[in-house]
């Protein structure tokens, strides 16, 4: 058909296939993997979406997001929560490269790193300037979960 479907489009889709699942009892942990813009999309402005399906179904969620992946993949591995990488422990300090993908893309909150999504606190920049948004250099975890994580930036690139 070649239309590709917004990362809205397939969070929804995400969300659905999820739901379905929780529904079988025997499956109580899984692991969803998005591309950045769709897990974006995923976790919506709060969290609330998650956060109420594992509580009334009790199936346990891990967000992964790959920016490798197409915008309409949706990879979900039942039975099993993903490991939080080793270097994302709360208090670490994390240099960013000044490459690195910011998500999403229109208003950034998001970084991706070792395929968690970082949101990035205080993250103030002027939304009219895109183009010029200031890139962080480096961050400090200051909190970590299966759905995300949290930090602050400690430094920006100089060119930023």
């Amino acid at each position: 058909d070649g239309v590709v479907q917004s990362p809205t489009t397939v969070s929804i889709e995400a969300r659905r296939e999820l739901r379905s699942l929780a529904l079988q009892k025997a499956v109580r942990q899984a692991t969803i993997t998005l591309f950045p813009e769709a897990a974006c999309a995923m976790l919506g402005n709060d969290n609330r979406w998650i956060e109420d399906l594992q509580q009334s179904t009790g199936l346990q969620i891990a967000l992964r997001a790959d920016a490798a992946f197409h915008v309409e993949a949706i990879d979900i591995q039942s039975g099993q929560l993903a490991e939080i990488p080793t270097t994302i422990k709360v208090g670490a300090q994390v240099g960013i490269s000044p490459h690195v993908g910011l998500y999403p893309t229109r208003m950034p909150q998001y970084l991706l790193h070792q395929g968690m999504l970082v949101e990035l606190q205080d993250f103030d920049y002027d939304t009219k300037e895109t183009k010029n948004i200031p890139r962080p250099a480096m961050i400090e975890i200051t909190e970590c979960g299966q759905l995300f994580c949290r930090a602050k930036i400690v430094a920006f690139h100089e060119n930023s």
